[in-house]
């Protein structure tokens, strides 16, 4: 069937008039489209535009402090649904852009593979690199009512830019998890892994004779008799030629009993090549020691070394 148009009253000069450009209509009374099964209400079909002309353009103005109004309403009743289905869906060029899937949940699409996701039955905030509709089963990171939640491979990154672009900027200080309960300052383990630094705040340059803050690092803490937790620094010394990570070892130890270890026990043989002067370690096999001497291994004397920056000397 050919499109029909709307023909109108004019009652100013009587004569039926065809609608013009720029014409406006005035309901004398609401308007109820029912729908047929099987199609769809109501469709617009917008004309190729070249200037900035929305296909739906509609205006409402509230003028009421006691009343809460609703703009636009959709009431789909669910007898029964995938789980996807979408209340709202935004398109471009075929491709969902922005959605409100049936349970609340709003997710955006950028170039159909990167999403976030709102949902209201989980409380808070996901996201996800999948390329499909998001359910409620399968993010990269949601927000709940306890706090922010990752998956095993997403970091927490900033950029050295003031704006982020939309390549993302690069990244120099990362957050990351390591394995279980073990937090990673930069980003997955990589060929070329970049240095961190972690510190307190300071005072800003140009302030003057200001006191910096301390750095507090605990262990944890136990209660009544049951004893806290101690806090260990560990290194990982150079191993065999091969791909594989060096063992971690631990080079200082903090005891919950206020005392301090440095150190593994060494051999005099086995101390690193000497030539770091201020170096702290101890042995197990020193030999007659005399403070500052250098060190003869073969002995049974547990004793302190000290790197002068030529030798390990006793003391």
């Amino acid at each position: 069937m050919a499109n029909l148009e709307v023909i109108a009253l004019d009652t100013v000069t009587p004569q039926l008039k065809a609608p013009q450009a720029g014409d406006g209509y005035a309901m004398p009374r609401p308007v109820t489209v029912t729908e047929v099964v099987g199609s769809t209400a109501l469709t617009l079909t917008g004309a190729t535009q070249t200037t900035a002309v929305p296909v739906l353009n509609a205006t409402q103005t509230w003028n009421n402090v006691s009343t809460t109004f609703t703009a636009a309403k959709i009431n789909a009743t669910d007898t029964a649904s995938g789980a996807n289905s979408l209340l709202i869906d935004l398109q471009q060029s075929g491709t969902t852009r922005f959605g409100v899937i049936k349970d609340g949940a709003l997710y955006a699409s950028n170039a159909g593979t990167k999403h976030f996701n709102m949902y209201s039955n989980g409380g808070g905030f996901a996201c996800s690199n999948s390329g499909a509709v998001l359910s409620t089963t399968s993010y990269n990171a949601i927000l709940t009512g306890h706090g922010p939640r990752f998956a095993n491979d997403v970091t927490i990154q900033w950029s050295s830019a003031s704006v982020i672009t939309a390549g993302g900027g690069s990244p120099d200080l990362v957050i990351s998890r390591k394995t279980t309960a073990s937090l990673q300052f930069g980003s997955v383990d990589a060929a070329a892994p970049v240095a961190q630094t972690i510190g307190p705040q300071s005072v800003v340059a140009g302030t003057s004779n200001t006191a910096g803050q301390n750095l507090t690092v605990r262990g944890s803490q136990g209660t009544g008799t049951g004893v806290g937790g101690d806090i260990i620094f560990q290194v990982a010394s150079a191993g065999s030629s091969g791909s594989a990570q060096n063992a971690l070892a631990t080079a200082m130890r903090v005891y919950n009993t206020k005392t301090v270890a440095v150190g593994s026990a060494f051999t005099v043989a086995t101390l690193p090549a000497a030539g770091t002067q201020g170096r702290r370690a101890w042995v197990t096999d020193a030999l007659a020691p005399t403070f500052l001497m250098t060190l003869t291994g073969g002995g049974a004397v547990v004793c302190p070394v000290f790197d002068d920056g030529t030798n390990w000397v006793a003391g």
